[in-house]
């Protein structure tokens, strides 16, 4: 867990306010301008090191990929007819995990990808 400060405190409080102001959208300036004046400046993170190789993504943590499926991705089924082996209509189903990207973040996809050993990256007008 990053967040090592209990956030029932000030001090933990800014510390977890400073995690999501850098890995999720920045806070509204106004808003973050509130937090520094009212509690005091927020402190300097240590994130653990992202290593990037050939554009994937080294994966070591599957609490990672969980807590970005939460954010990023669905489960779904498609379902398909098809006429099988003794001409009987059949029906297929197939289970599937979307994770929708924009496309220049392919290489978090492909990680998941490379770490699963399974499943395909599809490209869409509107991202991956």
């Amino acid at each position: 867990m990053i967040c090592k400060e209990v956030p029932s405190t000030q001090k933990g409080f800014l510390h977890c306010l400073a995690i999501i102001n850098n890995i999720n959208k920045p806070i509204n300036s106004d808003k973050l301008l509130y937090f520094i004046n009212t509690y005091g400046k927020l402190p300097e993170l240590i994130l653990p090191p992202v290593t990037l190789s050939n554009c994937s993504l080294l994966i070591f943590k599957p609490w990672w990929i969980v807590g970005f499926i939460c954010g990023e991705g669905s489960f779904t089924y498609y379902t398909k007819k098809y006429i099988g082996k003794s001409l009987v209509e059949k029906l297929h189903h197939t289970l599937v995990l979307e994770i929708s990207q924009d496309s220049k973040y392919v290489y978090i996809l492909k990680a998941i990808n490379a770490y699963f050993g399974v499943g395909n990256i599809f490209s869409e007008k509107r991202g991956i």
